[in-house]
């Protein structure tokens, strides 16, 4: 049974690396890249010399491998130091390279963060940084990686230099917030934040075009909308209704909030 991994790996099309714990929430990282699969696999790579050790916690972190159409092959936990989970040996075996494994998985954190930095509007990017390096650094010193109230002005004045800031703002939203906002990391939240400080005509040409519907369905409907918009955001009634028809045809479990949240303007 040992070898039944090796054999899944040339179907594996994507591995999400997850905190291991069902509820954590937390935002995956993903390898698609076949050389970066190709890695993965060698450092997913066990040492044979001993039986499975069955262990009952979580462990530290789960990898999903998917075929290419994104169906599930394996689920594999794990344990720090070097222990790796998989149902098909019966329990846990002790990585090859477990120190390696680690540092990839630093290496691989790192360059997700640059990626959506590059995915920032030009303007944004320095103001995306400094939050990704706060994000870091969060302790004594740093206890919220979230931009002060100069930084969001300074940040939103420039994008409006550019022309189209709700249009831009949704499209860096939609790249950072994929799903839903709960469970990201801290620092891919400044494109909300900053959606935050657009006024309605701004987000009206969104709207009417039809474009973009989605992630502002989600941004409506999330927390950081909720948190810091108590008074609703109040838009024309046709814009209304078209926002409510697209929520109730293709995200209907969050046509309750935007009902609640987003109201017709007087």
């Amino acid at each position: 049974m040992i070898d039944g991994l090796a054999a899944l790996w040339p179907r594996v099309g994507s591995v999400e690396i997850s905190v291991a714990h069902p509820r954590s929430g937390a935002e995956p990282l993903v390898v698609t890249d076949p050389a970066e699969l190709g890695r993965l696999a060698q450092l997913l790579a066990v040492r044979r010399e001993a039986d499975a050790f069955a262990c009952m916690c979580w462990g530290e972190r789960a990898f999903e491998l998917l075929d290419a159409d994104r169906r599930h092959l394996a689920l594999l936990r794990q344990h720090e130091p070097d222990g790796l989970d998989w149902a098909g040996w019966g329990g846990q075996l002790r990585l090859a390279d477990g120190p390696g494994l680690l540092a990839y998985l630093e290496e691989l954190g790192n360059a997700q963060v640059l990626r959506w930095i590059d995915l920032a509007p030009a303007p944004l990017r320095p103001l995306a940084r400094t939050c990704a390096d706060r994000d870091t650094q969060l302790g004594a010193d740093i206890t919220d990686p979230s931009p002060n109230r100069q930084e969001l002005t300074i940040a939103i004045e420039a994008l409006r230099a550019l022309g189209k800031a709700g249009p831009v703002l949704l499209a860096w939203y939609d790249q950072s917030v994929p799903r839903a906002e709960e469970g990201v990391l801290p620092h891919r939240l400044l494109p909300a934040l900053l959606l935050g400080e657009l006024t309605g005509e701004e987000w009206w040409p969104v709207i009417a075009t039809g474009r973009q519907i989605d992630p502002l369905v989600r941004y409506f409907s999330g927390p950081t909308f909720a948190a810091r918009h108590p008074r609703k955001r109040r838009l024309p009634l046709a814009l209304r209704q078209r926002l409510l028809r697209y929520a109730r045809s293709a995200r209907p479990e969050q046509l309750r909030a935007i009902e609640r949240r987003v109201l017709t303007a007087p």
